[in-house]
C-alpha cells in the first residue's frame, strides 16, 4: 500500500475519469463564468477565482460528449499547473479512490488514441473503468488550440474583406499568467 495512488473520480457523461488528488486544488460549485470571444470551443469561459483568473475547461467538448446542461451535481475541478490553475467542468463527483500501481495500464489500452494523448493510464475494475486524466497534457491541448484559433484570426485579418462588416464589438483585452483575455 505504500506506492498506492489515490484519484479524485467524477462523471462526464457514462464515463468514469479520475484525476492525481495530490494535482487537485479543490473542487468548487459552477462559478459565475465569463465568455472569451474567439476562444477554443473546449474553453468553456473564464471566472474569477479569489482574484485571479480561472480558464475553465468544458471536458465534455475535449472528449466528444454533446454538451448538456449544468446543474446542481455539475462542479470544477481545479487543479495545480507549473505556474497557475486551471478548472475542468464535470458533471458529477463520484469518489476517490486508491489504486495500486500494478492496477494502472498505460492509457493506450481503451484504444481510442484521441482520448489516450489526454489520459496517464486507465485503472480497470470489477465495477467499470476509471480513466485517468493528466491535467498538464489537457492544458497543454487547450494552449495548442487557443494558439491554432489566433493564427487563424492572423490569416484571416490578413485577408481583404469580402463584404463590409455592419457591426463593431469593441473589447477591452488583459493578459493574465501568459494568456490574452478580452471583455466586451
Amino acid at each position: 500500500m505504500a506506492d498506492a495512488r489515490q484519484f479524485v473520480t467524477f462523471r462526464i457523461g457514462k464515463e468514469l475519469f479520475g484525476v492525481r488528488l495530490a494535482e487537485v486544488q479543490e473542487i468548487i460549485r459552477m462559478p459565475d463564468l465569463v465568455q472569451v470571444p474567439l476562444a477554443p470551443a473546449s474553453l468553456e469561459a473564464v471566472a474569477n477565482l479569489r482574484g485571479a483568473v480561472l480558464p475553465v475547461t468544458s471536458l465534455r467538448r475535449v472528449f466528444g460528449v454533446g454538451d448538456a446542461p449544468h446543474d446542481d451535481a455539475t462542479r470544477v475541478v481545479v487543479v495545480r499547473l507549473a505556474e497557475r490553475a486551471a478548472g475542468f467542468v464535470v458533471d458529477r463527483m463520484a469518489s476517490v479512490v486508491t489504486a495500486e500501481p500494478a492496477e494502472i495500464e498505460p492509457a493506450e489500452a481503451i484504444g481510442d488514441a484521441m482520448a489516450a494523448g489526454l489520459l496517464c493510464g486507465v485503472v480497470k475494475r470489477e465495477g467499470g473503468m476509471i480513466q485517468l486524466i493528466e491535467p498538464a497534457r489537457l492544458a497543454g491541448r487547450v494552449q495548442v488550440a487557443r494558439a491554432a484559433a489566433g493564427e487563424a484570426r492572423r490569416v484571416a485579418a490578413e485577408e481583404p474583406a469580402a463584404e463590409a462588416v455592419q457591426d463593431d464589438i469593441q473589447l477591452v483585452s488583459f493578459e493574465a499568467g501568459g494568456q490574452e483575455y478580452a471583455f466586451p
